[in-house]
């Protein structure tokens, strides 16, 4: 993905600070949290839904911890709940996952919303811009060697020469980098860095 295929961010001064505000229609994908631990979810819109694939009953009273995998970074969320505690506004990027195992790397903008201007903070407000992974390919097995007589009755296979050929070319293959890891480093090397804290 290039620079200019990016997903706008919401800009950290435009976020909602009202919970009137935070519940208005929008077409990115939002959640609402309590302002005091466990932070559960109280609201997520339909956007959000369909991001994370959990509908709004199943994820009401959970926690963002049902985004969280193998990848997600202990430090930024560690950054997270010092924000939250802080009441400040902040953005981070975290490898989540949807509700079928799906990886997505998630840029999260959340804000904490008063029920007025000036007064103390209630719920915490995040959007999430989700960028999804593609799987790893599934590599083909090699081609087993099966003896004359039975080759005619088995489909597909190949004589003993060939399977011995295609199994040398793969054990002699340079080693390269997990698809996944690979799109991740692409992802995140074209993140504007202010953006991210």
């Amino acid at each position: 993905m290039v620079p200019s295929e990016l997903p706008l961010l919401p800009a950290l001064d435009s976020m909602p600070t009202t919970i009137h505000r935070a519940l208005q229609p929008s077409r990115e994908a939002c959640v609402i949290t309590e302002a005091t631990k466990p932070n559960r979810i109280v609201h997520v819109n339909d956007t959000w839904s369909r991001v994370c694939g959990f509908s709004a009953e199943e994820a009401i009273g959970q926690t963002c911890a049902l985004l969280q995998g193998f990848g997600t970074c202990k430090a930024t969320l560690g950054q997270l709940r010092d924000a939250v505690l802080q009441g400040q506004t902040f953005a981070v990027q975290l490898l989540n996952y949807r509700k079928g195992g799906q990886p997505f790397m998630n840029t999260l903008t959340v804000a904490p919303l008063r029920e007025s201007e000036h007064g103390p903070v209630t719920h915490y407000f995040g959007v999430i811009i989700a960028r999804f992974l593609a799987p790893a390919p599934v590599p083909e097995p090699a081609p087993v060697a099966v003896p004359a007589p039975i080759r005619e009755l088995v489909p597909g296979s190949v004589p003993p020469q060939t399977a011995a050929a295609a199994a040398s070319s793969t054990q002699h293959a340079a080693p390269r980098a997990a698809p996944f890891l690979t799109k991740l480093c692409e992802i995140l090397s074209t993140e504007p860095a202010h953006l991210i804290r």
